[in-house]
Parts: C-alpha cells; sequence; structure tokens
C-alpha cells in the first residue's frame, strides 16, 4: 500500500509547509498501473499526519491495511533539491520491518536506477512515534518505510529529472514483493492450522518438522519446499518464513495461496509441507565437443552430499537451474538434462551460452560484505606474491611470449574499476585477462553452487487447434528459439507491448522489425512486437551491467503477465510462425491460382478428382515458395 500524506499543504508546529504534489501524482499513477490501493491527503485542514499526536488520516491508513492484509507500507515523501542524496529510506534503524525482503528489493529496485546515493536511516529516519511509518508498522504489524525522494528528479523544471524511472524502479519492486510475498507460509509448528480470515483447525497434516532452507550466501536462498492440497489434487512451491506471533500448532497463508490451491474460505482440509527436491553442484565444467551447440545439460548422477540425482529429479517437465552467486537462472525442458554415470559427484557441464546466462561468475552486484571478502583476498594475495596476479596482455599468447613480458594486473583497482564502492553494480566490460582474473578472484571467494530444481506448473488445458496451427505453422516457415537474459527496455518503452532485441539476434529468428514473437518463460507465453535496439546506451542506462548480445528488453506488462518478478531470469524467444504466414499470404495467391488454372485438362474428369489434386499440391506449392523464410533463420 502507498501512502502520500504530504500531497497538500501541511502545518507542522504553527509553521505551514509547502505540498509535496509530487508524491501525490506518484502514487495515483502506481495505482493506475498496479491498482495497489493508496491513501493520499487531499485538503488541508491545518494538521501534519506525519508529525501530529493524533491524526485521522493514519487512523484511515491503519484500518484499512488491517482489514485487506498489506504486508507492506511506502509512505512517500520529498527531499530538498539541495541534498546530494537520491533517495532516503527510513525504517527506524530496522525497528519499522517485519520481514527480510521488503527493504533489499527497494534498494535494489532504487539503486539500479543509478540515478544518485541511496541512503537507509540517515537524518530521516521516521523513529517518531507520530510519523506515519512508525505509527502503522506498530498499529498494523506491517512493515512500513519511510521514501524520501529528492524533487530534483521529480520536478521538470530541473535537468535531473527522472519522474518516469523511478515510477518504473517502483512499479518493479511493488509487483516483486507482491510476488514475493504471494507464495509465502509463516510457520510455528509442525501441525498444520491454515488461517484465512480466522483461525481455523483442521486435521495434522505435517508428517514432520519443516526446516528453514540453507542460506549458500547473503540473500540467495534455495527455498525447496511445496504445499499440497490432497482435496483439490493441488500444489505449488512456497517460502517458508517463521513468524513468532502465531500460535503453537499454526500456519497462516497468504489469499494468493489459497487461491491457487482452491481452497474455499472456512473450508475443513488437510494440507501438506513437503521439501520439494533440489541438487546442488559445485563443479562447473565445460560441456563436450558434441554438444555444444545443444541446450543439453549434463550432470552427475552423484549428488555431493551422497544419493542418487536422477531419482531425486524424476517426473518433472521445467527445471529451473541457478547460480547461487550471481543470481542469474535459465529453464531447460526434461529432456535436455542429461544424466552422466562416468562424471565425479557434483559436476555439471555447461556450455559457453548456459554459463553466459548464469553470469559467469561474475554477479551484477556486488554487496559490501561480499566486497570485503574479495578485497580481504585481494590483499592476501598481493603480500604473498607481490602483485594480485601475473596474466599476459590481449595479444596473441605466442607473440606475447616472444615480443612483450607479461604485464602486472592491479586487483584492487579492477574491482573498482568493475564495482565502484559508491555504486556496488557493475559498470563495464573488462579486458579479457582482467575477466579472467577477476573471475579467478570470486571462485576463490565464492565456490560454484549451481543448484537444479523442477519447477511445479499449475494444469493448464492446451486448446487443440491452436497447437495445430503453430505446428503447421513451424512446419512450412521453420521454428526459430534463443534464451534471452530478461531485462528491462528503453525507459520510455516500459509501459509498451514491444520488445527490444539486438538486429543480430533478429537476424538469427529470421524476423524484420515490427513482426511478432513469442516470449515463453516456465509455463506461461505471450505474443509481442519486436523492435531492434538502436541505442545500446539507452538500454544500458536503464539495466545493471549485461552483454547485450544475450539481452532481451521486455517491458513492466508483459513481464508482469509471464509472471517474472527477477530480472535476472532467462527466456525463451520463439518467432511466431505464424504471423510470418498470414503475412506472406498474399505471396502465395499467385502460385496457388495458376495451379488452380492449370487444371484445364482435368475437366472431364468427375468434379472430386480436381478438388483432391489441387489440396494436395497447394500445400506444396506453398511449402515450396516459403523455403526463403525457412532458410532465413539461424541454429544454435
Amino acid at each position: 500500500m502507498l501512502s502520500a500524506p504530504h500531497g497538500v499543504e501541511h502545518t507542522r508546529a504553527g509553521r505551514v509547509k509547502p505540498a509535496e504534489v509530487q508524491t501525490s501524482d506518484l502514487a495515483r499513477d502506481l495505482h493506475r498501473s498496479l491498482h495497489c490501493p493508496v491513501i493520499i491527503k487531499t485538503k488541508s485542514n491545518d494538521d501534519d499526519p506525519n508529525y501530529d499526536e493524533h491524526s485521522p488520516y493514519r487512523d484511515a491508513l491503519v484500518d484499512y491495511v488491517k482489514e485487506n492484509d498489506a504486508r507492506v507500507v511506502f509512505d512517500l515523501h520529498q527531499l530538498s533539491s539541495e541534498r546530494e542524496a537520491a533517495f532516503i529510506l527510513g525504517t527506524a534503524d530496522g525497528k519499522n520491518l517485519r520481514d527480510d525482503i521488503t527493504l533489499s528489493t527497494l534498494c535494489r529496485c532504487l539503486e539500479d536506477l543509478g540515478i544518485g546515493v541511496v541512503l537507509v536511516d540517515e537524518v530521516f529516519k521516521a523513529s517518531g512515534p507520530n510519523t506515519v511509518a512508525a505509527s502503522t508498522a506498530k498499529r498494523a504489524d506491517v512493515s512500513c518505510i519511510q521514501i524520501e525522494i529528492n524533487s530534483k528528479y521529480l520536478c521538470k523544471d530541473f535537468p535531473e529529472y527522472a519522474y518516469d524511472r523511478i515510477r518504473d524502479a517502483l512499479e518493479e519492486c511493488i509487483t516483486s514483493l507482491n510476488s514475493n510475498f504471494a507464495d509465502h507460509v509463516y510457520d510455528s509448528g509442525s501441525t498444520l492450522v491454515r488461517i484465512v480470515d480466522e483461525t481455523l483447525p483442521v486435521q495434522d497434516g505435517c508428517l514432520y518438522s519443516v526446516g528453514v532452507p540453507s542460506v549458500f550466501y547473503k540473500e540467495n536462498y534455495v527455498t525447496p519446499f511445496q504445499l499440497e492440497c490432497p482435496k483439490q489434487g493441488t500444489l505449488m512451491d512456497i517460502s517458508i518464513v517463521p513468524q513468532d506471533s502465531l500460535g503453537v500448532g499454526q500456519i497462516a497463508i497468504t489469499k494468493h495461496v489459497q487461491r491457487t490451491l482452491k481452497i474455499a474460505d472456512h473450508a475443513d482440509c488437510e494440507v501438506f509441507i513437503r521439501k520439494a527436491p533440489y541438487a546442488r553442484f559445485d563443479k562447473i565444467r565445460v560441456q563436450s565437443i558434441d554438444k555444444v551447440s545443444s541446450e543439453d545439460v549434463v550432470i552427475s548422477t552423484k549428488m555431493i552430499e551422497g544419493g542418487a540425482v536422477q531419482e531425486l529429479l524424476e517426473g518433472a517437465d521445467l527445471f529451473g537451474i541457478k547460480d547461487v552467486v550471481t543470481n542469474q537462472s535459465f529453464i531447460v525442458k526434461a529432456n535436455h538434462l542429461v544424466f552422466d554415470d562416468s562424471l565425479d559427484a557434483g559436476v555439471i557441464k555447461l556450455n559457453r551460452r548456459q554459463r553466459i546466462l548464469l553470469g559467469e561468475r561474475l554477479p551484477c552486484r556486488l554487496e559490501d560484505e561480499l566486497r570485503q571478502q574479495v578485497v580481504a583476498y585481494i590483499k592476501a594475495e598481493e603480500q604473498v606474491t607481490g602483485t594480485s596476479e601475473e596474466q599476459p596482455t590481449r595479444e596473441n599468447t605466442m607473440q606475447a611470449a616472444d615480443q612483450e613480458k607479461p604485464r602486472l594486473l592491479d586487483g584492487l583497482a579492477i574491482l573498482e574499476k568493475t564495482y565502484p564502492v559508491h555504486e556496488s553494480i557493475r559498470q563495464e566490460s573488462l579486458s579479457h585477462p582482467e575477466e579472467a582474473y577477476l573471475r579467478k578472484v570470486f571462485e576463490r571467494c565464492f565456490p560454484p553452487s549451481i543448484v537444479i530444481k523442477p519447477i511445479v506448473l499449475g494444469k493448464k488445458r492446451r486448446n487443440i487447434f491452436k497447437r495445430i496451427g503453430r505446428w503447421i505453422a513451424n512446419l512450412y516457415v521453420g521454428k526459430s528459439t534463443l534464451s534471452l537474459m530478461c531485462r528491462r527496455p528503453y525507459a520510455n518503452d516500459e509501459n509498451d507491448r514491444a520488445v527490444r532485441m539486438t538486429k543480430d539476434n533478429m537476424a538469427h529468428l529470421g524476423i524484420d522489425e515490427m513482426d511478432n514473437v513469442i516470449i515463453s518463460y516456465k509455463d506461461k507465453e505471450c505474443i509481442c512486437q519486436v523492435f531492434p535496439i538502436e541505442d545500446e546506451s539507452k538500454l544500458q542506462a536503464n539495466n545493471l551491467y549485461t552483454p547485450i548480445d544475450m539481452t532481451i528488453g521486455i517491458p513492466l506488462p508483459i513481464r508482469t503477465e509471464l509472471g517474472i518478478t527477477d530480472l535476472d531470469s532467462t527466456v525463451k524467444v520463439d518467432r511466431d510462425t505464424a504471423f510470418i504466414m498470414k503475412k506472406c499470404a498474399n505471396e502465395q495467391v499467385i502460385p496457388v491460382l495458376l495451379a488452380l488454372f492449370s487444371m484445364n485438362f482435368l475437366q472431364d474428369c468427375p468434379l472430386y478428382v480436381p478438388i483432391i489434386i489441387f489440396l494436395v499440391i497447394a500445400p506444396i506449392i506453398i511449402y515450396v515458395n516459403l523455403s526463403s523464410k525457412r532458410n532465413s533463420r539461424g541454429k544454435y
């Protein structure tokens, strides 16, 4: 829920303060695009909801939050344009937070803008008992963050104006949080009691106590848990969050979980929490030559911790593969997961493209805690060797050996160049020796950890006629597919229904500007137009560092439709062969008509004879005429 208490003039201690009009506009725009609830002060009553001891505004906010099961409140304010910080977030030193993901998600989305510094609990902490944030957090028991936004980024009079980008960042944050909270189950014991509007006792459906998942690295979690409702035959992935306020033998589920599992209000049914299978691999190897061009992922049948991987992962149609260090992931079908008995335990083989999709061991963001580990390693190495690492120049290795001496790389300088201290996000590409050195450092500091987890899909009725039509179109035009990293498009594209790709990737798919593509993520897909990336700097300015040739810019409406809440995800992109067939329909008319009129020699035959011959010849003619479209696609 969003709050804008200073949208009109307000009076604090007898002094009239100006309205923060842009916060009201921001709240309204986010309500229009996301339908999230908002509360806005629209009339000046010589009061200040963020200061007065008693406030009808705060009372109304708390009542709405309690009645509608809101879990997070963002209280919007404006900073003076003379301040250096772009954003100041107030949490009262964490006292106004009730979860571990809200603040980190908001910081990530705002920092990714790259427009200025994001401060937390400096100057404006929202710690006063009469502030909207502190009061709401205490009375409604929800996470509440006061967001102070520098006015120079919200007002058009300033050259730094970035209202649209800030709105898009908050949209992404809210969408991500809604998704994260949507699959939460709150657990306080091993006996399950479902709580929706009130506490409802049900039968004991838990066969064993459920532990909180292991944390491999900060904010990178594997959540191998599922909630099952046998009565409805429904199952979904969940995240388990401990909550002390629940009584012994109780769990609470969100309305999204209730809808997904098709559990009616006040229903007496049995539910089960169970551990979902996943396998972890700690040795990344280069794919063998015969599988370099395929989508196959070859893995060992032996788990690191012991046991058989094949038995653990059987039964699913899709698998998510994630690098826990970089947080990048992609999805493979079950038939592309190959088990190899000859590999040692914990070994996974990936081709070059798959390694790029997983971030090639270099994260887009380097948190302070992780940076300290990297810096400590580099300094320790320098003390031992006198330098970070010796690497050859970018010239051919053989020529370098004869013509030049190896040059010494400054590890700390490379780290600062790639991950500046004041931003902590990857800034630019490196030379090959620098990138190889930094990748080696990260591998020493953070050992590889690749997780494969089955993806739970809902039951989905497939339109048989649509499937047949698409199969025919694929046969005639030729299917072409790419796996690309999901990123934001240009800033002014964020509300459109069109994606952006490089011209090389469009040529690989065999499509032109404004053709349709099919974007697939898990079991969802949508059809949209495609435009080329004409200016790489516009795309990079709206994203973390990303290899442009592996990227597709997808606007927020399409990401929401596909259920993508994490920009580190990978999507499948197919050219819409049905669209291409329709576009080329006029080219097929003349050859087909000529074939029809050339059948005069059959005029003495029964009518059904020329009809049968025509029905046989016409598809062949169309297939031959579309050969140029089939040959225009690349094959990975």
